[in-house]
Parts: C-alpha cells; sequence; structure tokens
C-alpha cells in the first residue's frame, strides 16, 4: 500500500523474529463449517480456519445504483456487462462480521440495527448480546453504526466498541450537519457513559490477533481490520469497495459515497495489489455475500472471489426420481 503507517509484512516479519508461530496460507484446507450443529441459514455462513471461526452475516440486500460509481454511464455499464451481469441485476449488500477467537466474541460493523436491517436479528439466534466482548467500527456511516443501539439501548450491553478517533471526532465534531452529529453521538452514547468507548488514535494491535490500520479516503478517519490466524490473514476493510462488478475490473473508479475519491482509489489499488500477490482475505461490508474471499489478478484489473460454501445432503433420498418419458433420444437432442 502506499506508505502505510502499519504494514501487515512487517508484523510478519517481526513475529517470526520473536519466535511465533508463522501464519500458514489459506489453502484448501480451509474448512468452513456447514453442519446442522452449525445452523446456517439464510443469511448466514460460517468459516472456520484454525481455532477461529468467522461468521458473515447478511443485513440484507436492496438493488444498486450503479450510477454511484463515479465514471460514465458507458464505461460502469461496460464493466458490469463484463461481469456477466446488466445494471439491473445488481445487488447492493451489507455485511456484518461475527469472529469467535479464544474467549473474544467480536463483531465488526454492525449494519442498520434490528428492526430497520436483518444481520443483528440473525447474529442473535446463535449467540446471545451479553456475550459480545468487542465490536470494531471500520468507520461512523449509518449502516456500519446504528446496529450499536436498540430502542436507544446498547445493543451489546458488555462490549467494547473501537472505533477510530478521526472519524468518530469527525462525525460528531461542527463539519458535519447537525442531525448526523446528533445521531452518530446517540449511537455511542451508552457506551462511552459505561466507559467502553475506546478510540483509536494509532495503527496497533487491539488485543489477541486483531490490529488496526488507518486508510482514509471513503472517510477521514476509514480503518481496516486485520485478523491474523493459523493459515493467514483476513483484512477486514470496510467499504474499500462498494460496486464489485466496477471496481475490482477498474479500481480508479470510486464511489460518491469517498469523501476523498482520489485517496479512497489509491488505497484500494495498494490493497487490492498487495492480496493479489498473497493467500490472505478480504472482508468488506458491500462485497457480494458472504463478502469474505479472494482477490487476483484478471486482465489489466482485478476479481474478487468470494470462499466456496457447502450444502451437502446428509442423507440420500431412498430412490431416485424416475426422469420423464420423451419420444425423443439424447442422440436427437444433441444433434
Amino acid at each position: 500500500m502506499s506508505q502505510p503507517p502499519f504494514s501487515r509484512r512487517v508484523l510478519l516479519s517481526a513475529a517470526a523474529a520473536a519466535g511465533a508461530a508463522i501464519s500458514l496460507p489459506f489453502g484448501a484446507e480451509s474448512k468452513e463449517s456447514t453442519t446442522m450443529d452449525k445452523k446456517d441459514m439464510e443469511g448466514i455462513r460460517h468459516y472456520e480456519f484454525g481455532n477461529v471461526t468467522v461468521t458473515s452475516i447478511s443485513d440484507g440486500t436492496r438493488a444498486q445504483d450503479p450510477g454511484l460509481s463515479l465514471a460514465s454511464k458507458e464505461r460502469i455499464e461496460e464493466l458490469v456487462r463484463q461481469s456477466c451481469q446488466t445494471p439491473d441485476t445488481l445487488e447492493h449488500y451489507v455485511n456484518v462480521f461475527h469472529i469467535k477467537s479464544g474467549r473474544r466474541s467480536v463483531v465488526i460493523d454492525t449494519g442498520y440495527g434490528i428492526g430497520k436491517g436483518l444481520a443483528l436479528t440473525r447474529l442473535f439466534s446463535e449467540v446471545k448480546p451479553t456475550s459480545i466482548t468487542d465490536v470494531l467500527i471500520t468507520h461512523c456511516h449509518p449502516d456500519h453504526i446504528s446496529g450499536l443501539t436498540h430502542n436507544g439501548e446498547a445493543a451489546f450491553p458488555k462490549a467494547k466498541v473501537w472505533v477510530p478517533k478521526t472519524d468518530y471526532e469527525f462525525f460528531t465534531g461542527e463539519g458535519v450537519p447537525e442531525e448526523t452529529r446528533k445521531t452518530t453521538a446517540e449511537f455511542f452514547a451508552p457506551y462511552e457513559e459505561a466507559g467502553h468507548l475506546k478510540l483509536i488514535d494509532k495503527a496497533e494491535t487491539l488485543f489477541g490477533d486483531f490490529s488496526a490500520e488507518f486508510h482514509p479516503g471513503h472517510t477521514p478517519g476509514h480503518a481496516f481490520f486485520v485478523l491474523d490466524t493459523e493459515q493467514g490473514e483476513i483484512v477486514f476493510a470496510g467499504d474499500v469497495a462498494h460496486v464489485a462488478a466496477v471496481q475490482f475490473a477498474d479500481p480508479t473508479i470510486s464511489a460518491r459515497y469517498d469523501m476523498d475519491p482520489k485517496r479512497a482509489a489509491a488505497e484500494r489499488i495498494d490493497l487490492f495489489t498487495e492480496l493479489a500477490d498473497s493467500t490472505h482475505l478480504l472482508a468488506g461490508g458491500h462485497l457480494p455475500f458472504p463478502g469474505i474471499g479472494r482477490v487476483r489478478k484478471f486482465g489489466t484489473g482485478f476479481e474478487f472471489l468470494t470462499l466456496p460454501y457447502r450444502d451437502r445432503l446428509t442423507r440420500i433420498p431412498c430412490a431416485p426420481v424416475p426422469l420423464p418419458a420423451s419420444d425423443v433420444s439424447l442422440t436427437e437432442t444433441v444433434r
């Protein structure tokens, strides 16, 4: 990346020098749990990486307006069609992630919240809200922080909430509309009052195998969170991309949501380039569900390959279903 304040390569080198265990690359042995006891359901996917479980949860989708990308209509339509889609079939994804690592139960971004989104209802069908130890916020846009509260109360009563200081101060400061300032402050208020609000002011290891990096552009304090597992790193990159069909093929194209489009594009190119040269994984708030996968070079740009999902039958049907009779032979059909 362009002179990042916190380099994953430096971290790995330092860990090796200290005699720490080196993470293995993600490979075919990366095991996604699909057993019934994991209760994979609509909008939830479980993945296991050694002793770490990563759960991807959909907060719901809606139609994606490709015109939100900062490029000509013709260029956007060209890229969308190259991805075997049309502008009318694009979906806008909102993803929330839950990670269980040792004693830590971590949520990364919170979606729109109970009643407006689906993710927390789905998450809380599997874990208790009081079991969440930490919530990591990549930036302070509503689709990432609205789930912090429910009816004015903390949705994660015992959790510490980690948020980039620059973003927090910007969105609760005088430089934004009063309504934005007020609502942002309200989402964080229960945690601040409880002494659970943690403002991140530098690139650092937060706890366990989680570290924070700053990559502004989308917002002034936009952060990536890096999880180091036995099988490699997972980079939770927030809103590094909004329209995957467009921005992987041409990462120079930013979205209208990006406050500094040029800086956002530079950060995106650096991240995609680094990940394409590694076996590490990318996870994003608006990437096609499950929102976690690999980046590889493709043509003059990149492409995003989501992690595979298994949904295997546990029992074979007693008898095969007979095919309907036909007067046309297979040979004739092929001809």
